[in-house]
Formats: structure tokens, C-alpha cells, sequence
């Protein structure tokens, strides 16, 4: 054949391979596989096959420049990183401004976070003040609501009745701006709470946290405790709740007990001398109370007498000096002149020989006064509340207000 014929056919059976890709329906294929027929039974045996060698070639060297092309366009893919828009300056960007760059351009951060990019003070873990109007720390709340926090463990209860915040009610304590507590009355449950694997239930886990929830995730399979101090999680026998976990023989080993020698056999021992067994030796006892245990007649249970220079009972004080007790509560002024404790003296039913009274008006105020908190300010503590100060005095404080008593069946309700 012709050399320039031969050609000729060679770009048009070229022409027809790169159609293939465009093919859109199988009418399309039989007019292409027509076309293709009707050049190539016009070649020779050698020219076809001289003609196939050259399309693989070409199709060979198309697939390697579109490869080529591939990995060009990933590899400066690869070298652009997302910015965000940093107005405020804050260090957190504005989502909805982003940058690809191959650098981080000035003004931008990495960071998409912030919910507010022209405030500076606004921002994720941004403080939050008590009343604010503005969410902060991009939570999406306010905190414009104060929740009851019965157990001051930081979390308020969810479905406890809310109290609006302003300057009065912010100095509450058993309020918190921050909900999410499971459970009031248990400061150890919080949503950061974190949950150990407890292998011997014992009540202590240990390992690393598998869980970090309010809610005791336990199941029936698997028992997980918030405590993680046991040292010894394949035997139940070496935690105790109380007192945490358990060396043999140590202050923590219920199986052993500290005793300490009575030498006077008066049943209070010398705090000087002890040992610490599972059984009580001889000549030792329990109890460690007794300032001198040489004489079976002092101990905490002796008996004084009025105007007598030996301190029998263990209380530190002498009976030979009288001291005021106008308000008969037991205890004397010691601003008051004090008397020597003779029999006259003795008789005399508004003296004591204790001087830790530091109000002898009010019977209700001596050295083992308890106060309580009085969180609703109505005068009255909690009912089932904890002893906060034992002392004469009344504590002070700018937050709280402590009382002498526990008759409030209601501490949280505010007074009306």
C-alpha cells in the first residue's frame, strides 16, 4: 500500500481509538466497530499489526502522562492546609472564613472554633461570670440561670427548679451556673466523673478510666467503680471502702487494733505506750484517754472537786480558780474576776472553774457551741446538716450565715 495512504489510515483508526471513552450507548459502539472494519480490511496482515503495536504504544504513554498528572495534582493538594479567619485576634478562627494556603497567613489560625470572631472575650473555655448576658465560652448557654447544687460539687441538678442569677443569687453556694448532675446528693457524681474497672468488686477499681460519665455505667458483665486506689484489684480482701487500700498489719488492716498500756487498771490507757495485734494484750487496753496512769483516780471519768488543785478528769483544768458564769451555762468569763475556790466559794451557783465563755449573756454560746450553715438566711440550720465550726464564737463570713441550731426542715426554699 501507499506509504502516505498507509498513514492516512493510521490517524484515522487513531481518531476512532480516542472516541472510544466518549461512547454513550451501544448503537454508538456498532457505528464506531462499522467504522473501524471498514478502515482496517483495506490493510495488509503487517500493517494491521504494525498499527495495533502503535495504538498500545500511544495508549501506554497516555496512561503514564494521565498518572503523571495524577500525583502532580495530589502532591500540591498535599502542600495547602485550611485557615480561618482570626478578626478578633483570640486565637480561635471563624468557620465560615476559610483560607487554602500553603503557609498559615497572618491573621489566620487553624483553629475553626470561635463563636463570635469580632469579641476577643468570647471564645471556647472562655470564664463565664455569674449574670452574664453573653455566652462566653461558646457552650451555647448563658448564665443567665442558676441550677441547685445540693451535694456543691460544681454540677446543679437538670430538673431542679432554676433561679435567675443576679448579683444576691450568685453568692449562693448550693447553686451552680452549670447543670448535668445525675445525682444531688452525691458530690463524687459529676459528668467528668471517671469510672474504673472494679475486677474484684470490692468497691475500688483500678487501671486507667474506662468511662467518664455521671451515671455508673456498670453492668451485668462488668462492675466499674469511681474509686481508683485498689492495690490490689484480684482480691477483694485488700480494699475497704473506709479506710482505702489495705497493707497487712497497717492503720487500714481492720483485722488489727491498736491498744495501749494501762498500768493502773484504771481502763484508760497511756498514749505513750501502745501496740498495734489482733488480739488485746495483757495489761492493755483501747483506749488511750488517761493524762496519768499512775493513779487509778485520774481519768477522763474522774470525779473533781470544787477547790481541789489536781486535775482529775483530764480536762486540763484545775478546780482551785472559780470564774463568772452569769448565763449558767457552765462555762466562765474569763474577763470576769475570778475567786479562789474555797469551800464558801464552792457553794456559789453562778461560778465555774472553766473560762472559755466568750458571750455569759447567751447560754447558747460557749467553747462547744456547733454552727451550722444557714444557706436560706432565715435563722434557722439544716435539719440533717454537718457541724461546719465548733467554737464560741459566731464564724464570719461575707458569703454564709451560720446559726446555732438545726431546725429547718428546708434550707434551700428562701424565705418569703
Amino acid at each position: 500500500m501507499n506509504k502516505k495512504i498507509f498513514i492516512g489510515f493510521f490517524f484515522l483508526l487513531t481518531l476512532i481509538e480516542s472516541c472510544k471513552p466518549s461512547l454513550k450507548s451501544e448503537k454508538d459502539l456498532r457505528k464506531f466497530q462499522t467504522a473501524e472494519e471498514e478502515v482496517t480490511k483495506h490493510l495488509t496482515p503487517k500493517e494491521n499489526k504494525n498499527i495495533s503495536d502503535a495504538n498500545i504504544l500511544i495508549n501506554n504513554q497516555t496512561n503514564n502522562l494521565i498518572e503523571n498528572s495524577e500525583i502532580d495534582e495530589q502532591e500540591n493538594s498535599d502542600s495547602y492546609s485550611t485557615y480561618y479567619i482570626d478578626k478578633d485576634d483570640d486565637g480561635y478562627g471563624d468557620i465560615n472564613i476559610p483560607l487554602q494556603e500553603v503557609s498559615r497567613p497572618s491573621g489566620y489560625v487553624t483553629d475553626s472554633t470561635d463563636c463570635n470572631d469580632n469579641d476577643s472575650n468570647v471564645y471556647p473555655g472562655a470564664e463565664e461570670s455569674c449574670g452574664d448576658t453573653k455566652d462566653k465560652n461558646c457552650d451555647g448557654f448563658t448564665p443567665l440561670l442558676l441550677f441547685p447544687d445540693e451535694d456543691q460539687d460544681g454540677y446543679g441538678d437538670p430538673n431542679g427548679i432554676t433561679i435567675a442569677a443576679d448579683t444576691a443569687t450568685c453568692a449562693y453556694t448550693h447553686y451552680s451556673l452549670t447543670s448535668g448532675d445525675c445525682d444531688d446528693t452525691d458530690s463524687d457524681l459529676t459528668p467528668n466523673t471517671e469510672w474504673y474497672q472494679d475486677y474484684d468488686q470490692d468497691g475500688s477499681g483500678a487501671g486507667i478510666p474506662i468511662y467518664v460519665q455521671c451515671e455508673n455505667p456498670s453492668t451485668s458483665v462488668i462492675t466499674l467503680s469511681s474509686n481508683d486506689k485498689d492495690c490490689d484489684d484480684k482480691n477483694a480482701d485488700m480494699y475497704d471502702s473506709n479506710t482505702g487500700c489495705i497493707v497487712e498489719g497497717d492503720e487500714n488492716d481492720t483485722n488489727y487494733t491498736n491498744y495501749y498500756y494501762d498500768s493502773d487498771n484504771d481502763g484508760y490507757g497511756d498514749s505513750s505506750t501502745s501496740q498495734r495485734t489482733m488480739s488485746k494484750p495483757n495489761n492493755y487496753v483501747e483506749n488511750k484517754d488517761d493524762c496519768d496512769d499512775s493513779n487509778n483516780f485520774i481519768n477522763p471519768a474522774g470525779v473533781e472537786i470544787c477547790g481541789e488543785t489536781i486535775d482529775k478528769n483530764c480536762d486540763g483544768f484545775l478546780y482551785d480558780t472559780l470564774y463568772r458564769d452569769q448565763d449558767e451555762d457552765g462555762y466562765g468569763d474569763s474577763a470576769s474576776q475570778s475567786i479562789e475556790a474555797t469551800k464558801t466559794h464552792c457553794l456559789l451557783s453562778k461560778y465555774s472553774n472553766l473560762n472559755t465563755d466568750c458571750d455569759d449573756t447567751d447560754p447558747n454560746k460557749n467553747s462547744d457551741t456547733k454552727w451550722y450553715e444557714d444557706y436560706d438566711e432565715d435563722g434557722y440550720g439544716k435539719s440533717s446538716g454537718n457541724v461546719i465550726y465548733t467554737q464560741c464564737e459566731e464564724p464570719l463570713s461575707s458569703i454564709l450565715q451560720f446559726v446555732n441550731n438545726q431546725e429547718d426542715c428546708d434550707d434551700i426554699a428562701l424565705p418569703i
